[in-house]
């Protein structure tokens, strides 16, 4: 069970990371998806800075704390995708209803912030059964 949760965390980084990668050296490709425009050098840079950089600091981080087994890594990680999270229900409320905000983005970003989290309990319990114990 655990090496499961180890690959679902190592997946749901390299997802983070991948789109963060797309964001930042291939806007074009996405901004359409994501139904974002740039009308400059500076919306190119907001695009590629903001929303690449920071999808991909936060999958990186969710690979981090997998390889090195810092599974205190995984909270950072979860307060961003709820950040996304948050940000896409006041969307929701201020912007209009609109299903792919739902699906799209609020399921999704609240999945993952969950599975990271039960993950994180998962492996925590892993490290401290493998830790040995020293009597003084």
């Amino acid at each position: 069970m655990k090496i499961v949760f180890k690959i679902v965390v190592s997946l749901i980084g390299l997802f983070i990371f991948a789109n963060g990668f797309l964001f930042m050296f291939s806007p074009e490709s996405v901004m359409g998806h994501s139904q974002i425009s740039a009308n400059s050098a500076f919306g190119f840079s907001t695009i590629r800075g903001i929303i690449g950089g920071s999808m991909m600091a936060t999958g990186f981080l969710s690979l981090w704390a997998i390889a090195k087994s810092k599974l205190d890594l995984l909270h950072p990680v979860v307060i961003v995708l709820l950040g996304w999270t948050f940000g896409r229900l006041v969307s929701l409320f201020t912007d209009g209803f609109d299903i792919n905000v739902i699906l799209g983005g609020i399921a999704v970003s609240l999945l993952m912030a969950v599975v990271l989290s039960i993950a994180h309990k998962v492996l925590s319990k892993e490290i401290v059964e493998q830790t040995p114990v020293v009597s003084q």
